[in-house]
């Protein structure tokens, strides 16, 4: 582990399909920057990938970046592959993309926002890795049936959807109230209680 890993902050959220995830991530990049605090939005699936076109390109191979991340139709175009790339890589280092992330360059003072986070064992790599702040977004189904959930039989008990059901290593466990106002006041209190933590380790670490 280098010396910079240990010094990098994220704030990582954790959930099942549908329980508003993206939505509280954006809530919170907002509600930091008007807290003069910057949050930087990162996804494992996303660094999985760049990873994937850049070993595309090794193989003389151009995926276009920008359409694999936000163009649905072209995704599906070469999820085989990506899917092959990214079961290959983790089968040689489980944790492959969590450094990737960590390793990102970050802005001064700024944080990382993990909206991804869906496994025990990428969890635990957090915990030892960097000052971590870990929150478990919940969601009752009748809400999540109205963010667009529909019970999926297999990608609903998939490991990668089921790894941290029954995880104790949170900071919080907060749940989606189900409505915008709701969900601004738990951003809020999720920044609030997250800004208290860093400033307390920021404390134990500054000799005095």
């Amino acid at each position: 582990m280098t010396n910079t890993s240990a010094v990098v902050r994220v704030l990582a959220l954790s959930g099942k399909r549908f329980v508003g995830k993206d939505t509280l991530g954006a809530l919170l990049v907002e509600r930091a920057r008007a807290h003069g605090i910057t949050l930087e939005r990162v996804a494992l699936a996303d660094e999985s990938k760049r990873a994937f076109v850049e070993d595309e390109a090794r193989q003389g191979r151009h995926v276009d970046l920008a359409r694999l991340l936000g163009d649905r139709s072209y995704k599906e175009s070469v999820r085989p592959r990506l899917s092959r790339y990214t079961e290959d890589a983790l089968a040689r280092d489980r944790h492959v993309f969590c450094r990737r992330v960590l390793g990102r360059p970050a802005g001064p003072g700024a944080a990382l926002l993990l909206t991804d986070l869906r496994l025990a064992s990428d969890a635990a790599f957090l915990r030892a890795a960097c000052r971590s702040y870990l929150v478990r977004l919940r969601c009752d189904d009748a809400t999540r049936q109205r963010l667009g959930w529909h019970h999926d039989p297999v990608v609903d008990t998939h490991w990668t959807e089921t790894d941290l059901d029954d995880h104790p290593d949170w900071d919080e466990v907060v749940d989606n109230p189900g409505d915008m106002v709701g969900l601004g006041l738990l951003a809020d209190g999720v920044l609030a209680r997250y800004v208290a933590r860093a400033l307390c380790a920021r404390e134990r670490a500054t000799p005095g």
